[in-house]
């Protein structure tokens, strides 16, 4: 009787628990956020669904992605101007007329101490005087300039001689200025009959003070000077300081920062186009809202063109073309069908005062070239002066092909290549000689190498 009341028990606390367990399940129903309705799918593997997940987080987050970039943020980071592009290539070639553009000048500094140094003198004499020449080259960081009349004083033991240094142009306007840059010097050219001045004295120094900020520069002297009977001092002069960089304004421009480079040699048959690169590569970020010219000529043709910025692969942050600091810029070049008579000398230069040009071979057709070389030496001066060699300046060609140019070595050796014919030669030499045209004529045969040697007599 007990066991049997035992399970009546039993029942009906199993009825009351079941009923809790209803009522607790309604009411937590009722307390949930309304859902979508569920759709049942087949059972899944435990990594297959927690895969699934890891996949919908990262859809999630990629059209985060998306949708952030493809909409206008105030709190966007800007662009990095300082970021070229990620996909550098040649910039066309396009034909532009010239703009001739007004690009932005910087006003270059006066030079301070540090700022120039100068290289080892040269020395040569003529017609009885001894030059000293020293290229004043650039050791600061940025261009700056000179007065083109420097302080010059003769010393002796660290005294000054009772020399009076005259100057070789006194016509020369004063005040004016003389820009040095890395890529030139400001040349000093100093004059002394020193063989030819009594009462003899040692001049083993020479002190150059270089304007407007005093900036003080030791040179080497001219030693013992010497006279022959009768003849009283003579005195030394200066020249003024020369530049191929000297901007009368003393301002420089950010392209003078900009280093060309390419390959020019260039072969084509009669009317035919060719192309060729040219890299630029500039020290500073430049921008190209101003955009140079560039000119180009290949034997007795050619003209100024404009330079394609427009397409340079590289933005700022406000969508402007501009040549990243020290990053090469390629753009392609082309030369239209010259005729066999333009066989000679490419040379390609920005329109920028001071810049660097390319200099290349431009062969038309079956044209087989020709070599010239030879030594420029200089001869005569007073009795007893030997023969020299002159150690800069430049050998000009003119013929059929037109004007063809060379540097004379400090050897004093120079080389052309040039079509078949006959040449004019001139040979420039720079000072002490500067002024003095040294004629000779040559004929070209091709495929040989002919030498020709030049003269420069002097009176």
């Amino acid at each position: 009787m007990a066991e049997h009341t035992d399970h009546h028990l039993d029942d009906r606390m199993d009825d009351r628990m079941d009923e809790r367990l209803r009522t607790h399940a309604a009411r937590w129903r009722e307390d949930l956020p309304e859902v979508a309705p569920f759709s049942p799918r087949a059972p899944r593997r435990a990594g297959v669904v927690a895969a699934a997940a890891a996949a919908a987080v990262l859809v999630v987050v990629g059209a985060g992605v998306v949708l952030r970039s493809g909409t206008d943020r105030a709190d966007a980071p800007p662009a990095d101007r300082t970021s070229p592009s990620p996909a550098p290539r040649v910039v066309p070639w396009a034909d532009l007329p010239p703009t001739h553009p007004t690009l932005p000048t910087t006003p270059a500094p006066a030079c301070g101490p540090g700022d120039v140094a100068a290289g080892r003198p040269r020395t040569e004499g003529a017609a009885g005087t001894e030059y000293l020449t020293v290229d004043l080259r650039l050791t600061g960081d940025a261009p700056c300039w000179v007065s083109q009349d420097p302080a010059v004083t003769f010393l002796s033991a660290g005294e000054p001689l009772d020399l009076r240094v005259t100057k070789n142009q006194p016509d020369a306007t004063p005040g004016t200025r003389v820009l040095v840059d890395g890529s030139h010097p400001a040349t000093l050219t100093i004059g002394w009959a020193v063989s030819h001045s009594c009462p003899a004295v040692d001049n083993d120094e020479i002190r150059v003070t270089l304007g407007p900020n005093d900036v003080p520069l030791s040179l080497p002297g001219f030693g013992l000077s010497s006279c022959n009977p009768g003849e009283e001092r003579s005195l030394p002069f200066v020249s003024p300081l020369q530049s191929a960089a000297s901007p009368g304004a003393g301002s420089t421009s950010p392209w003078r920062e900009v280093e060309v480079a390419g390959d020019l040699d260039l072969a084509a048959g009669v009317d035919e186009d060719v192309t060729f690169d040219v890299t630029l590569t500039s020290r500073v970020d430049l921008p190209l809202a101003a955009c140079p010219d560039y000119v180009m000529t290949a034997g007795s043709h050619g003209g100024t063109y404009g330079l394609n910025c427009a397409d340079v692969p590289y933005q700022d942050d406000a969508g402007d073309a501009y040549l990243p600091a020290d990053t090469p810029v390629t753009f392609q070049m082309r030369v239209d069908g010259f005729d066999r008579a333009a066989a000679g000398k490419v040379v390609w230069r920005l329109d920028v005062r001071g810049t660097t040009a390319l200099h290349g071979q431009l062969t038309v057709g079956d044209v087989e070239l020709g070599t010239v070389t030879g030594t420029v030496t200089v001869v005569g001066g007073p009795a007893g002066t030997p023969d020299r060699v002159v150690t800069a300046g430049r050998v000009t060609a003119t013929g059929p092909s037109g004007t063809d140019q060379s540097a004379i070595g400090p050897d004093g050796t120079y080389t052309l290549h040039l079509p078949p014919g006959a040449y004019d030669l001139e040979a420039t030499p720079l000072a002490p000689l500067r002024g003095i045209v040294c004629p000779d004529r040559v004929g070209v045969t091709g495929g040989a190498t002919v030498t020709a040697d030049i003269t420069c007599s002097i009176d």
